[in-house]
This record gives structure tokens, sequence and C-alpha cells, in this order.
């Protein structure tokens, strides 16, 4: 249950990323999780329970969500030969995004902190309510450099608003890193990669953004808050002034009906994924997994790595657990003796062109 494309530039130019929420220890509660056995939830058998996962991945690149105790990880890390970044939610939150690299393959070069609260002090056009943007969510992005081609690229890791009735600010915070990314950018020819959590449906206005470079005026997601819809370039404008650069000014000439926002030509790692319970949804899932999240309470696909196809090839996508494998379990959802977090990693091989 793999995809691969053997006419590739060779192994020296590929790379395994990984995107994993681990579930921080703060909110592995009963309460929140009352069909699997407290002796699960417990720090000490959680935290080894994920090291050996996470050393049966072994990725090159992990792009970790809910990270806490991060000095304890990158301990743990460096042991196997990786270095570590991290970037807390503050507003005393006890987690934040973490990003982990294989030092024999990459080498670190500069990242950039993105704190989308930002946007409850800037919020978009006509918002009612800014402080429904303050939701403590972050990304960073981060600048490498391959040992193997000395080809430098970005990975962004993030973690978008959870609260499902919000979707407009999951949106809108997509948009703001996708600007600030073009930015930071600038001119630069750069392979771009982007992995999260971001706690948005394959039929999402988020997931539009990012695979198709915009999304659509009248998409539900927007329904709960319908004044929060963009009404004018000009408005977009002076709402995000931004410096002006190619990045830019190529997605701006793109804006009009309909507006095209992203200026990244990007696709979903894990799209197509070879899953008969994902070509079974093709209209609505865009043949991503069929979950990458199996709670009690909720079972959906909301985790994502998007590339862009111009810098970079799949080569092979890890297949995740079948509703078989989880419902097997001791517990029949997740979190389990088996998996330690209600997400699942997602993880695949890509290759510079």
């Amino acid at each position: 249950m793999t995809a691969t494309t053997p006419e590739l530039a060779g192994a020296s130019a590929s790379l395994t990323i990984c995107s994993y929420n681990i579930l921080a220890q703060a909110y592995s509660r009963t309460i929140s999780f009352p069909t699997t056995p407290h002796s699960f939830l417990r720090q000490a058998y959680r935290k080894r329970n994920m090291q050996r996962h996470l050393e049966q991945l072994d990725a090159d690149i992990f792009c970790l969500q809910e990270v806490d105790g991060f000095d304890e990880w990158r301990d743990t890390f460096a042991t196997r030969g990786y270095d570590g970044l991290y970037l807390t939610r503050g507003y005393g939150k006890p987690d934040g995004c973490a990003v982990f690299f294989r030092t024999n393959k990459v080498e670190f070069i500069h990242r950039l902190h993105i704190d989308y609260d930002y946007l409850s002090a800037k919020p978009p056009p006509l918002a009612s309510d800014p402080s429904r943007f303050s939701t403590h969510n972050v990304a960073m992005i981060t600048l490498f450099k391959s040992k193997d081609t000395n080809q430098q690229f970005v990975v962004v890791c993030t973690h978008l608003y959870w609260n499902p009735e919000h979707n407009d600010v999951k949106y809108y915070q997509m948009e703001y890193l996708l600007r600030e990314l073009a930015v930071y950018i600038g001119d630069r020819d750069l392979p771009i990669i982007i992995a999260g959590d971001l706690n948005s449906l394959p039929d999402s206005a988020v997931y539009q953004l990012l695979s198709r470079g915009y999304a659509d005026f009248d998409h539900i997601d927007f329904a709960p808050d319908a004044h929060l819809r963009r009404n004018s370039t000009s408005q977009l404008s002076d709402f995000l002034n931004f410096s002006e650069n190619t990045k830019l000014q190529e997605a701006d000439s793109m804006i009009g009906t309909p507006q095209r926002i992203n200026p990244f030509e990007l696709k979903s790692a894990m799209s197509p994924y070879p899953s008969e319970e994902a070509h079974e949804l093709q209209s609505q899932r865009h043949f991503e997994p069929p979950f990458t999240t199996y709670t009690h309470k909720f079972i959906d696909t909301i985790d994502y790595i998007f590339y862009d196809a111009k810098h970079w090839q799949i080569q092979h996508i890890r297949p995740l657990p079948t509703k078989e494998e989880i419902v097997g379990n001791q517990v029949g959802v997740l979190p389990s003796g088996v998996y330690s977090s209600d997400h699942l990693p997602i993880q695949c091989t890509i290759t510079l062109l």
C-alpha cells in the first residue's frame, strides 16, 4: 500500500518527512478520552511508547505538534543524531511546535516564528469580534540546506485552531502564514514543505486554499461569520500590509474571480492515498487518507503534508493503520496502548528534483 516513483534523482537527494501531533501530556486526560484506560494516558507509559514509535518512523525531519517537555525530547532525539527547534504557543499554554532534523542529512540555517494572534490585532476587514482570532496558535518557518545537494529548502511546521465552529479563523490563519511565507522567501527559488495539524477537513476552505490557491467565496466555512468574507483586493492589501516582492506580485496579479491568494503551487503528499477507503470518498476527500485522527468523538482527516511539485517529487507514502487495526486494538479508538496520541503520524519520502 505505497506509492513509488522509480525514476528519481537518487536516494542521496531524498528526505523522509513526518508530521505528527503527539498529544501534549497536559491534554492526555481521562475527561477527554474516557474510553482509554488511565494507565495508557499516564506520562511514563506514553513517553516510552511514543519514543519507540518515533524511532520506528525514522524520519529525516519530524514536524511535531503539541510538544511539551521539549528539553527532554531534544535529549532523546540527540541520542539518535537529531537536533531540534521549538516554538511555544505562549500565553500560558504548555505546548508548541517542534522540528527535529537529522544532522547528517540537513543543516539548519534560519527560522521565523509566526504568531497567529497577530490577527486579533489586525483582523480581516469588517471582522465584528477580533478576539475570535486570539487562539494562541503558532507556526515555525525553518530554512534548511541539504547536505547531499547543497540545495536550500523551507519546512513549515504549524498547528491551526481546533474549534470546528471557527473554520473561517483557520482559513485566515493559513492565509496569513502563506503571505508571511511569500515575504520570507522573496525572490529566492526555494522548495517548500508545509506540514502540521491543520484541524481542517479535505473539503475545507483551508484545503482549497492550499491545494488550488483560493477558496470559494461562498464556502460553508465562511457561513458562521459571513461578513468576514473578502470584499476586495484593496481591503485585503490594507489588512495584510506586507512589503512588495515577486511572489506577492504574482499572487496579487492572480486575484480576481475566483481570487487566488496562495502564490505557491502546492500538492498534498498523501494524495492520492493508495486505499480503497479513500477512493470511495473521492469527491469529498480528494483521495486523502480516510482518517488521521480516530477518537470516540471524532474520526476524520485533519493532518497534512503539502509540497510544491516544482521542486519535489513523492517517492513513497507510509501507510496509516487501517480502521480494522485501530478498532482491533485494546481500546478501539485513539489514544490506545499501541498509539499514544489521538492523531496518527503521516509520513512520506520526498525527492528534490
